[in-house]
């Protein structure tokens, strides 16, 4: 993917009212009141999903320093490296926002209501990606749990930590979670976001997926990807090219291939076919996003237990299809027989290591 570049960019620090909490003791606070000055300016950055990652898809042409300021808002955006660097805080009596995007597109935002008020604080942050790689659905080693996306809600004696391979996996297992508490600060980054439709057109197309019976291709795909070693030139030349006519649908299955197992000409027609077609692609699409999250149990675990009839059977299927064999499940019962049947498989699938999203409370002793 291209990265856009622009200039004339300046160090802005404005004042800015404080958020008004509400009597009623929620605990979900609405989005940050960013100065115009300042969302324009962040606005300038693109900011986009791309492999299920929060990315700036537009950089600085300039570096900004930072001067020295007693005013409540403040932000920095600067190049640095070839990667886009960007630090806004709010500091206000009863809020204090900070958002960071560091290097290997990390992205780490902070609110703080601060004691004196009825708002759960809220950490996200999106680990440093390792290496250009793209979306990976499997859960992380044992020794490198920091990895993917991680969202906590609470304070120390009390809180809610949810770790998930990406952002998409994160907004379609716990949409509840991410409205009230990740999507509004969320909007600093890119007013007007709308990710919880997005989130909800991901669904759509993973449903739509499974019931056209587009997820069948995929067997499709490995027989080229094998055909990438075969002895003959031309069997490879023309399985190179089905690959690059398959289009953007089979960049998240070409990321998510395990290259250990490949030989050193299979390894350069994947990197080559996957740039050639990452090109004009800056962010993802609902489709897109859907076929990240095609092997990804943990989503279709989700999808069994709401949505219509329809979507709930087509999730059904589907995790039938990724464990291989017959599960006992009517997709028309009622919400706490679903859900019964739902956490006995989160839980065998558990023993298996193949849930990604996970859920983790505290609370004072």
């Amino acid at each position: 993917m291209k990265r856009r570049t622009f200039s004339h960019l300046a160090t802005l620090y404005v004042g800015v009212a404080a958020i008004v909490c509400s009597p009623s003791g929620t605990r979900a606070a609405g989005p940050p009141e960013i100065s115009p000055q300042a969302a324009n300016l962040i606005r300038r950055l693109d900011v986009g999903i791309e492999a299920g990652r929060i990315v700036a898809l537009s950089a600085p042409t300039n570096r900004l320093h930072q001067p020295g300021s007693d005013e409540k808002e403040s932000l920095r955006i600067q190049a640095e490296d070839g990667e886009t660097l960007m630090r806004y805080e709010l500091l206000d009596e009863e809020d204090h926002v900070l958002v960071d995007i560091g290097a290997g597109s990390s992205v780490t935002i902070d609110r703080d209501p601060g004691r004196g008020t009825a708002f759960a604080p809220v950490h996200f942050e999106q680990f440093a990606a390792a290496l250009a790689s793209g979306y990976q659905p499997t859960p992380p080693a044992a020794d490198d749990q920091r990895s993917g996306v991680e969202l906590v809600i609470g304070r120390t004696d009390g809180k809610l930590a949810v770790s998930a391979p990406g952002i998409w996996s994160l907004l379609v297992v716990e949409p509840e979670l991410c409205r009230e508490h990740l999507n509004p600060l969320l909007e600093v980054l890119h007013t007007g976001w709308r990710l919880e439709q997005q989130a909800a057109s991901v669904e759509e197309q993973l449903v739509l997926m499974v019931q056209a019976g587009d997820l069948e291709v995929t067997a499709y795909w490995d027989d080229l990807v094998t055909r990438l070693a075969d002895e003959s030139f031309a069997v490879r030349r023309r399985a190179d090219r089905l690959l690059r006519q398959a289009g953007v649908d089979v960049l998240p299955y070409l990321h998510a291939v395990d290259v250990s197992r490949l030989d050193a000409e299979q390894r350069m027609r994947i990197r080559e076919v996957t740039r050639s077609l990452s090109e004009d692609v800056e962010a993802d699409t609902p489709r897109l996003a859907a076929w990240q999250l095609v092997d990804d149990v943990s989503v279709w675990l989700a999808l069994m237990e709401r949505g219509s009839v329809a979507a709930r059977a087509a999730a059904h299927q589907r995790l039938e299809t990724l464990l291989g064999r017959k599960i006992d499940f009517d997709a028309a019962a009622e919400a706490d027989e679903r859900r019964e049947i739902v956490d006995v498989l989160r839980a065998e699938c558990d023993q298996m290591g193949m849930i990604t999203v996970r859920r983790v409370s505290t609370s004072a002793e």
